[in-house]
């Protein structure tokens, strides 16, 4: 069954003496992305509507609240709404990442202080369940501490590896390939032939050189790509393709396989 779970709330005030509706706007759609990058983040999923639970002039507030399926489980948009406001009161104070605060998560979180024109008109953002409520000022200090944290620190030569899973094609050429371990997402740019390329090992682990762009953290989150190259994807070798590594040794495959399984 549907569940409208009013009493998890989040919105935000601009203050100014005149907020264009262009801008109102631009932040109400900013803050919705980076709700629902955290959802995925915190929930695994995406199942979240966020819904105008009031909206009026004068400081120009608007307030969300969101809307469940039975898909999702009830606490989500508490939790989603707790780690948006811990996480954008950490950026705020000091360049340090927020549980649940991906890579495109503090991009979400700069692009929502930009909407707001940095600080010409003051951005706030308020919510939470219940009683426990918080409200969190931001400012540029976010965007710098977010381009501390993720923007670049150095360039180098070199390789990254991961699986190819986005084309882009809408404001430059690019793809995106993640890693198989942290899932990070790193964005390769590059020109049409290597776009082709590209597509066609659309989802397989690739392994892409050229320019690394690396952060503060050392981790890559670009790459000007030279080359792309698939790897092979040749079944894993079954015990009884090893066996001959034993014949000399007079050892047991299968005395063998049961040491490895007991190790």
């Amino acid at each position: 069954m549907d569940q409208l779970q009013d009493e998890k709330q989040i919105g935000f005030n601009l203050s100014g003496e005149a907020v264009p509706v262009r801008m109102f706007i631009a932040v109400a759609d900013k803050l919705t992305d980076l709700l629902k990058e955290l959802e995925t983040s915190v929930t695994g999923q995406q199942g979240l509507e966020w819904l105008i639970a009031d909206l009026h002039t004068g400081s120009a507030n608007l307030v969300m609240r969101p809307y469940a399926d039975s898909s999702v489980a009830a606490n989500g948009g508490s939790a989603v709404i707790a780690s948006a406001l811990e996480g954008l009161a950490v950026v705020e104070d000091t360049a340090q990442r927020p549980p649940h605060f991906t890579d495109q998560a503090l991009r979400r979180a700069k692009s929502l202080v930009n909407a707001a024109k940095g600080d010409a008109n003051g951005l706030a953002i308020f919510g939470g369940s219940g009683k426990a409520r918080r409200r969190v000022a931001v400012s540029k200090r976010l965007v710098a501490h977010v381009d501390e944290l993720i923007g670049t620190a150095f360039v180098a030569f070199g390789s990254l590896e991961g699986t190819l899973e986005a084309v882009t094609i809408h404001d430059s050429v690019a793809f995106n390939i993640y890693d198989a371990i942290t899932s990070r997402r790193v964005v390769c740019k590059c020109d049409r032939d290597a776009l082709d390329l590209a597509i066609k090992h659309f989802g397989k682990r690739v392994s892409v050189s050229g320019e690394v762009s690396y952060n503060a953290q050392g981790d890559a989150t670009s790459i000007k790509v030279d080359a792309v190259q698939a790897f092979q994807t040749d079944p894993l070798p079954q015990a009884r393709d090893i066996r001959g590594l034993f014949s000399e040794y007079k050892v047991d495959i299968k005395e063998w396989a049961r040491f490895v399984r007991d190790d």
